[in-house]
């Protein structure tokens, strides 16, 4: 909702331009493509980011994530790569535009958006996070782990430890 109430009151007084990178595009995203680009956004686009291009995970995350298939892991993390595919995409879908800010309601989201940001110049971007991921995993596994759900809750503890591993280093002290 909170990202919903953004875009409309943006899409008030500015072209609002959505990419949305989802990593397991499901038929309610094409239809709110459809919706949305026949209501307030001046464009929408989705781009499917499930192939390639999987996290980069630290030291420690990396060899833990090694207990696990990698495929297993890169299918199910959110953090998304700037990789040469999606780069061009990117820049097929900004090309033209007048884009003046950057909303990211994800820190994982990080990386795609700096890489706009850096190709328009002028754009300033914001991260907007209303939630702290690790945190937010942390507490899934647990709740997972009193269900008994070992293996889901061993995959939302690397995910947990790998969203602590990015608030470390991209946010502010």
């Amino acid at each position: 909702m909170r990202a919903y109430a953004w875009l409309k009151r943006l899409a008030r007084d500015y072209d609002v331009h959505v990419l949305v990178l989802d990593k397991r595009p499901a038929p309610e995203t094409r239809e709110m493509s459809d919706v949305w680009t026949n209501g307030p956004l001046a464009s929408l686009r989705v781009l499917d980011v499930s192939a390639g291009g999987g996290p980069r995970l630290p030291g420690l995350v990396d060899a833990l994530a090694s207990l696990t298939p990698r495929a297993v892991f890169e299918r199910v993390s959110p953090w998304v790569s700037v990789t040469p595919m999606l780069r061009a995409a990117m820049d097929d879908f900004l090309a033209g535009k007048r884009i003046e800010r950057i909303v990211v309601f994800r820190l994982y989201l990080h990386e795609p958006a700096s890489y706009a940001a850096r190709c328009i110049g002028s754009a300033e971007l914001e991260m907007d996070l209303d939630d702290i991921d690790s945190l937010t995993r942390l507490s899934v596994a647990r709740a997972l782990l009193r269900l008994g759900r070992v293996k889901k809750a061993l995959v939302e503890l690397l995910l947990a430890a790998h969203a602590a591993w990015g608030e470390q280093a991209l946010l502010p002290k």
